[in-house]
C-alpha cells in the first residue's frame, strides 16, 4: 500500500482476498482522533491511500489501485504496551477490479498448519534491517518461519500473556518479518495449495532472538469477512 498524502511510497503490505477486496491489518489503516477521555481510532482517508497490484517489484508492472472504502474490524484496539488486538482491516477496490484472491484457510486447516514448529511461509517488501532510515525493498522477499506455541509465546520472558487466541507467533532470531511488512501475508500450503494463514501484526525489533513476530490469525475473522464482502455487516 501507498500513502498518497505524503507521498512517502510503500508503508504496508496487503492481500488480495476476493476479487474487490482486500485484507490488511488495521493499524496500518487506522488514524487516532482526540476526544475527550483520550482518542479513538478510526479509519484513515481511502482517497489518500492506493494499492499496488500485479507485480513483484515496487518500482515496475503492476497496476496502481484507488480505494473506496475502509473497514476497520469493530474490536480492534490497541491495549497495554501498544498491543494491537483484532488488527485487521477490510479495504474496497473502486476501479472495477477482477483480482485473483487467495484463499483463507479453514478453522480445521490453520489448525494443522499453525501447529508449534509448523513453517509458515510469510511475504514483503520492508526493511531488511529494524531502524528508522533503512530503506524498504524494491522486490518482493519472503521467508520461511516456524509457528512458536501461544504458551511459549505467552511466558514472562517474552509477550507475558499478551498473545491472544486471534494472534500467532512464528520466527525466533532467524528470519523475520519487519518494517513495512505490517499486513502482508503468512501463508501455509496444503497439497501445494496456497492458503492465507495471519497478517504481520506486531513484534519487537526484527530478527530479535528473544521474541518472534507476531501476526493477526486470520481464519479467527472468515465469519467477519464474509459478512463485510456479502454485504452482510
Amino acid at each position: 500500500m501507498k500513502n498518497t498524502a505524503r507521498q512517502n511510497g510503500h508503508f504496508c503490505g496487503a492481500v488480495v482476498v476476493d476479487p474487490a477486496w482486500v485484507v490488511t491489518a488495521a493499524h496500518c489503516v487506522a488514524t487516532a482522533i482526540s476526544s475527550g477521555e483520550g482518542y479513538t481510532l478510526a479509519p484513515a482517508d481511502p482517497e489518500k491511500l492506493q494499492v499496488l497490484t500485479g507485480t513483484n517489484v515496487l518500482s515496475r508492472g503492476g497496476s496502481v489501485r484507488q480505494i473506496s472504502r475502509i473497514i476497520l474490524h469493530p474490536e480492534f484496539r490497541i491495549v497495554n504496551q501498544q498491543v494491537p488486538t483484532n488488527d485487521i482491516a477490510l479495504l474496497k477496490i473502486s476501479d472495477a477490479p477482477n483480482l485473483t484472491p487467495l484463499p483463507i484457510a479453514s478453522a480445521d486447516q490453520a489448525e494443522t498448519m499453525l501447529a508449534d514448529g509448523e513453517g509458515v511461509r510469510i511475504f514483503g517488501w520492508g526493511t531488511a534491517l529494524f531502524g528508522p532510515n533503512n530503506p524498504v525493498s524494491n522486490t518482493l522477499l519472503y521467508t520461511f518461519v516456524d509457528v512458536i506455541g501461544r504458551s511459549k509465546c505467552n511466558t514472562n520472558a517474552i509477550f507475558d500473556a499478551a498473545v491472544t487466541d486471534t494472534m500467532f507467533c512464528a520466527g525466533l532470531g532467524y528470519s523475520d518479518s519487519c518494517q513495512g511488512d505490517s499486513g502482508g501475508p503468512a501463508v501455509g500450503y496444503a497439497n501445494g495449495v496456497p492458503y492465507l494463514l495471519g497478517l504481520v501484526s506486531w513484534g519487537v525489533g526484527c530478527v530479535n532472538r528473544g521474541f518472534p513476530g507476531v501476526y493477526t490469525n486470520v481464519t479467527k475473522f472468515n465469519g467477519w469477512i464474509n459478512a463485510i464482502i456479502n454485504n452482510r455487516y
